[in-house]
């Protein structure tokens, strides 16, 4: 979540989404494809960002009234950290096929936890 949070800090002050820690972009043929899984991984992490705020604001409105989030939806916000960690490693290290595959599963699991929460 620090790393979000500090990924959302930054994007503020960029004015857009981009990876943390992008490769450098060296105009070959893989540029194009490092510029699009660079773009979803940024909405992805927006989204994620989204829900972590929802599923927080939903925790302190049931502890307000004494009961708990159900640990489910906790398990899915350290799933979908570590999906858009592992992602953003892979786009650091120019694999792609890693991140396509991190990628797609942090978006499945935003889903997930999506519709766990009521959708953001």
């Amino acid at each position: 979540m620090r790393r979000l949070k500090i990924l959302a800090a930054s994007l503020s002050l960029m004015g857009g989404l981009t990876c943390a820690a992008p490769a450098q972009i060296t105009g070959g043929p893989g540029d194009t494809e490092e510029r699009a899984l660079s773009a979803r991984f940024g909405q992805a992490a927006t989204r994620a960002i989204a829900g972590f705020q929802l599923a927080d604001s939903v925790d302190r409105r049931l502890r307000g009234h004494g009961n708990l989030l159900h640990p489910g939806v906790i398990v899915l916000r350290a799933r979908i950290e570590s999906a858009l960690d592992e992602c953003e490693a892979a786009l650091r290290k120019t694999d792609f096929p890693s991140a396509r595959q991190s990628i797609a599963r942090a978006e499945a699991l935003i889903d997930q936890s999506a519709n766990k929460i009521g959708g953001y």
